[in-house]
């Protein structure tokens, strides 16, 4: 993954528009378009994303 303090959750707030701060015109993404991509993102604040009453498995089938 990488190192504390290297950067992973500003990309993901940036990837997914959490953040006000905009990818450059040059950034570039490549991905397979015979693969379809979903993907999920759950910040660490429980209460936020848990319902109560759910088990794990539940709240990621939810998700």
């Amino acid at each position: 993954m990488g190192p504390s303090g290297a950067g992973k959750t500003s990309l993901l707030n940036v990837l997914n528009g959490r953040s006000k701060t905009r990818l450059s015109e040059t950034t570039e993404f490549y991905l397979s378009k015979f693969t379809p991509i979903r993907v999920c993102y759950l910040t660490q604040e429980v209460s936020g994303h848990l319902l109560p009453g759910l088990t794990a498995k539940q709240s990621l089938i939810y998700a």
